[in-house]
């Protein structure tokens, strides 16, 4: 009877140490994701497994025919190890869910990237802060993180923008739109409907500007949407 015990409670060391380490593993991944976006990663514990105590050697074992205490102790250590990865893996989904990594317009194709391009006025280098997709006059543009609006208007070449703040530094740029369905102050869902698209401003025809803003200095959105896809394993 006791054999059995002891192999039943070292069974369960060996799967709580299976699912440390897996939950450790998870949230390195989603780390190293949100640092390719240029985003640092909370603050978090070191993401090493604890080592479970030695086993004592039997002219220090106490008791009788029972668990070693040895046992016990890697037992709870074990747990404390487990409690410690999966509060670091819930910190990372949940920074990775507060974050803008979704598509702004799933079912519409990009036109034109991020990067040094000829502005289609004047004929000249110019850098295009953000992606443009095509997207017929009145397609519907979604949030692609949760925050709160702090611009919904006409703004500028932009024509029609709505923005969104993300905290953390983060904002979103949706500019050329026909429709604004949000107002300034507005808490957004990730996914919530918030314009249609359009041609209003600075713009040769209809299509979403999408920008993606960091400190206030535009930076890839595609780091963005490269990463929403390769996250969506570790946080759904």
């Amino acid at each position: 009877m006791t054999l059995s015990l002891k192999d039943i409670e070292r069974d369960q060391v060996a799967r709580i140490r299976t699912l440390t380490t897996g939950a450790f593993e998870t949230a390195n991944a989603i780390d190293t994701i949100l640092a390719k976006t240029r985003i640092k990663p909370e603050d978090r514990a070191t993401g090493e497994v604890a080592e479970l105590a030695a086993p004592l050697s039997d002219d220090t074992a106490i008791g009788g025919p029972f668990v070693e205490p040895e046992t016990t102790e890697a037992f709870d250590n074990s747990l404390v190890a487990l409690d410690s990865a999966l509060v670091r893996l819930e910190r990372a989904r949940t920074q990775a869910k507060s974050l803008p990594f979704n598509n702004p317009s799933p079912a519409s194709d990009i036109t034109s990237r991020f990067g040094n391009r000829l502005d289609p006025f004047l004929g000249r280098l110019a850098l295009h802060a953000g992606i443009d997709f095509r997207a017929p006059v009145g397609t519907a543009i979604h949030a692609t993180g949760p925050g709160m609006v702090i611009t919904a208007g006409r703004t500028g070449g932009y024509g029609n923008l709505v923005e969104i703040d993300h905290g953390n530094g983060i904002t979103t740029r949706y500019a050329h739109l026909s429709t604004i369905l949000v107002n300034v102050g507005d808490k957004i869902s990730t996914g919530q409907s918030i314009a249609k698209s359009g041609s209003t401003g600075r713009s040769t025809g209809p299509h979403l500007h999408y920008e993606v803003r960091l400190n206030g200095q535009a930076v890839d959105p595609m780091r963005f949407l490269n990463a929403g896809i390769k996250l969506t394993q570790y946080i759904n």
